[in-house]
């Protein structure tokens, strides 16, 4: 291997090595995906998404956010916070469709 490629080598291990410092110092999280849009709620692999921390969708609404909070927390969660009448509508809408028990626990974002 030509001597050329050694400082370079080296200073792309020091660099990946101050990344990774910074990685550490902060929590990763891991978030399940679909880039398409709108993503149709059928391609949503609810078990697969279970396994992530976070999760990122396009699909329209606020539909499938709730149901992974409520799938991945189950009965942990104390409450989901919603912004905007609309969507805090929807979201007790449909919570009683799913799981009425759980209800009390959508709350209506305040300032």
């Amino acid at each position: 291997m030509p001597t050329t490629f050694a400082p370079n080598l080296l200073a792309a291990i020091s660099k990946l090595e101050r990344v990774l410092v910074e990685f550490s110092k902060n929590k990763v999280t891991f978030c399940y995906c679909i880039s398409e849009y709108p993503t149709a709620f059928n391609k949503i692999q609810w078990n697969e998404a279970k396994k992530y921390d976070g999760f990122s969708d396009h699909t329209l609404g606020i539909v499938a956010p709730i149901i992974f909070t409520m799938l991945k927390k189950r009965n942990n969660t104390k409450n989901i916070i919603i912004e905007g009448h609309e969507g805090y509508k929807k979201a007790q809408n449909f919570m009683k469709m799913i799981m009425p028990s759980h209800v009390k626990k959508i709350k209506k974002y305040r300032d």
